[in-house]
């Protein structure tokens, strides 16, 4: 964390950033933003280590209450870099409440080669998750019953929703949906943001529960999604259990 810190800022920025952070007032926030493209947007900047003024040296930056690490791809005209900025976040522009369609992939376990996922588990945690949500007579939580891209597209045809939550077997490539008849399908970021324009409506937030789905730089899933032209992308920057990516669903 210490060799990261002094590899992206110069002195004068790692000590105003350390001191922003280490004197936080209470419902204030920080958001430091890795602007990048390419194996650098695998960088662990959530382990960066900075030293204040006064030679205190705080908590890595991911651990660190009130204070959020993100990455952004960076698109032509921009510059590489970090950028920190004390705001409250802003949400996208879609009225609530929260609406989620939720797709759990379980290809026939004798046409995949991956171990078949616990969808039983992975619905209870969708559904544990937004119980508060889902009393609101307006919100909507909403799980396909086939999770193929078909399926997904007529979902979004007939509603809006602000995220949609892939749950499946993954690569930095492609994420594995199924098809009407059980046999595994090999989603890429280009088919799933075609679905979504076919489909005519806006998803302000795509997570995708699997395993390395937001590994190896720009060539991860999750960052293709954001070049292709999704708005926000939750996904694991390193391969991860299954039962890990239920968890933090």
């Amino acid at each position: 964390g210490r060799r990261l810190a002094a590899a992206l800022f110069d002195d004068s920025a790692a000590q105003l950033l350390a001191g922003l952070v280490n004197r936080l007032p209470p419902g204030d926030t920080v958001d430091v933003v890795l602007n990048a493209v390419g194996p650098a947007l695998s960088l662990p900047v959530e382990l960066i280590r900075l030293t204040t003024s006064v030679a205190v040296e705080v908590n890595p930056l991911g651990l660190m209450p009130a204070v959020s690490v993100s990455r952004r791809l960076v698109t032509p005209g921009q510059s590489p870099g970090l950028n920190a900025t004390n705001s409250e976040a802003s949400a996208a522009g879609m009225a609530g409440p929260l609406k989620v369609l939720a797709a759990v992939a379980a290809p026939d376990e004798t046409k995949t080669k991956n171990v078949p996922l616990d969808v039983e588990a992975e619905m209870q945690a969708v559904l544990h998750a937004v119980t508060s949500v889902a009393e609101n007579p307006h919100a909507q939580v909403r799980i396909v019953e086939v999770a193929s891209l078909s399926a997904i597209r007529e979902a979004l045809q007939e509603d809006a929703y602000h995220v949609l939550h892939l749950s499946a077997h993954g690569s930095p490539e492609s994420v594995e949906l199924e098809d009407e008849d059980g046999a595994p399908a090999e989603v890429t970021p280009e088919a799933l943001m075609q679905a979504l324009r076919h489909a005519g409506r806006p998803v302000p937030l795509i997570v995708l529960s699997s395993r390395s789905g937001g590994s190896e730089g720009s060539s991860a899933m999750a960052a293709e999604l954001i070049a292709q032209g999704a708005g926000r992308v939750v996904a694991m920057l390193f391969p991860v259990s299954d039962a890990y990516a239920t968890v933090l669903a």
